[in-house]
């Protein structure tokens, strides 16, 4: 079953490049899953599961452009399979007032017993509580992988507002750490077509970390990482200016 809501960017979701930013577009994307689960009565969302908890583990974007306005966004979600397994794939397409598609995302997501932290199979009950349908919105990729190295490097400080109520970085922040990284003047010139990351192992703030990141004119790569940990890998694909 696909469920369906419009939304409208806030005025504070506008960067500094005057477009709405990429971690804006991720909370829309979550708030409307969110609301579908909470349709389908999914009572580990709403925390009433004890100690399970939906983690997400991995995000992957499509933008046909930069959002520059405030313009109302239809955004449709579904979950796709057709067996329950040990992951669970959420679709996202987002269009403008006209209907044209301007992004579409999945994501994928583990249960998790919180006490013991260990990954559970879905049951088949709780599977088909979704109603899921094909097809997904992106075929089968290859694995992300981290880069023999990386140009630069930059301290990373985790702050309070980063964390989500497990205590970790929220999975829609990883993407704003990365880009924080960059001078302000890259950063306005950024034109990500599309990107992938990974979260590898949950960033809690109470090591220091670090950003590695590689930039070219049709590329970003970047990692958050510590001596012990890799936190986040990311791929994203840039736009080619005119």
């Amino acid at each position: 079953m696909r469920y369906r809501e419009t939304v409208k960017p806030r005025l504070s979701d506008i960067d500094v490049s005057g477009n709405i930013s990429y971690e804006a577009i991720l909370k829309l994307f979550e708030d409307t899953g969110t609301h579908h689960s909470d349709s389908a009565n999914d009572r580990i969302i709403s925390r009433e599961a004890g100690d399970l908890a939906w983690i997400l583990i991995e995000w992957h974007v499509e933008l046909k452009r930069r959002i520059s306005k405030r313009e109302k966004l239809n955004i449709e979600t579904w979950i796709s399979g057709r067996i329950p397994s040990m992951y669970f794939f959420r679709n996202f397409i987002m269009t403008d007032s006209s209907g044209k598609e301007v992004a579409r995302a999945q994501t994928k997501l583990v249960l998790v017993d919180i006490s013991t932290m260990k990954i559970l199979k879905l049951t088949e009950g709780l599977f088909r509580s979704f109603d899921p349908e094909e097809p997904s919105a992106f075929e089968t990729l290859v694995k992300i992988r981290e880069k023999e190295s990386y140009e630069n490097t930059v301290p990373l400080t985790v702050r309070t507002d980063d964390l989500d109520f497990n205590s970790h970085v929220h999975n829609t922040r990883y993407l704003s750490l990365v880009l924080n990284a960059l001078p302000v003047s890259q950063y306005e010139e950024l034109d990500i077509s599309s990107f992938r990351y990974v979260c590898k192992t949950a960033l809690d703030g109470r090591r220091s970390a670090e950003v590695g990141y590689t930039l070219s004119h049709n590329e970003l790569n970047a990692i958050i990482r510590d001596e012990y940990n890799r936190y986040m890998i990311l791929e994203a694909e840039l736009r080619n200016k005119e």
